[in-house]
């Protein structure tokens, strides 16, 4: 009897492993190229690269974080409200 629990648990565990894994990998996926938004403070567009990994791992522990990693209008807009990162989430 424990057998079977501890076979039944451990599958269970392997199967919610497997299912985070894809979600990471489609994730990092989605956010390690450069993403086009409108930057609402200089009011044009910019490219922004996301930290795919921060976005990936925040995806399967919690609700996503998307951190700005690079801004083609940084350095002079890097102390900027990163408001873009809105527009991107409802793109996405």
């Amino acid at each position: 009897m424990t057998f079977a629990i501890l076979l039944a648990s451990f599958i269970l565990v392997l199967l919610l492993v497997g299912f985070n894994l894809s979600q990471w990998s489609e994730a990092y996926e989605t956010f390690r190229h450069y993403k086009f938004v409108n930057c609402p403070e200089m009011q044009r567009e910019s490219t922004i690269q996301i930290a795919p990994g921060i976005a990936a791992l925040t995806t399967v522990v919690a609700t996503r974080k998307l951190v700005i990693r690079k801004c083609v209008l940084w350095p002079e807009q890097q102390h900027c409200g990163r408001q873009c990162l809105k527009q991107f989430c409802h793109r996405v």
